[in-house]
């Protein structure tokens, strides 16, 4: 298993805003572990193990709704030079949306400009990113 110095340098940037306590969490979201094969993933769980990393347990986490982190929003948030390019959206958060604008947010904050949002068609990527673009005062270009 190898990483990349631009892949540690998000894993570190991240966990700046994280916590240590999130390290695997933050290791599985840059590595995409979800995505990998079963071989790729169980490296990465055993190389993980060896370091002493240890993921919470997922069940802890059940039931709890991800929300956007208000200072990390305040923080992002800008003043639209275009108000009419500020996408206005009719948009039901679900956990899956939240956690994915969580992420983007974390990204962006944390320094990432380009990020690739991946999914099949008709999952809601333009959605969630048009309401984060909306909860930012941010133009779509």
């Amino acid at each position: 298993l190898m990483l990349t110095l631009r892949k540690m340098k998000h894993i570190c940037q991240r966990l700046e805003k994280r916590g240590v306590d999130e390290l695997a969490n933050v290791v599985h979201a840059c590595l995409l572990t979800n995505f990998m094969p079963k071989r790729g993933k169980t490296i990465v769980q055993s190389c993980m193990k060896e370091c002493n990393i240890i993921a919470k347990d997922p069940t802890e986490q059940k039931g709890k709704s991800p929300t956007l982190d208000k200072q990390i929003l305040d923080e992002c948030s800008r003043t639209a030079t275009n108000p009419l390019l500020v996408p206005n959206t009719i948009f039901k958060e679900n956990p899956g949306h939240s956690q994915v604008m969580q992420d983007i947010l974390e990204a962006h904050s944390a320094g990432e400009r380009a990020l690739l949002i991946m999914g099949y068609q008709g999952v809601g990527k333009n959605k969630v990113v048009d309401h984060l673009l909306s909860r930012l005062n941010c133009e779509r270009e």
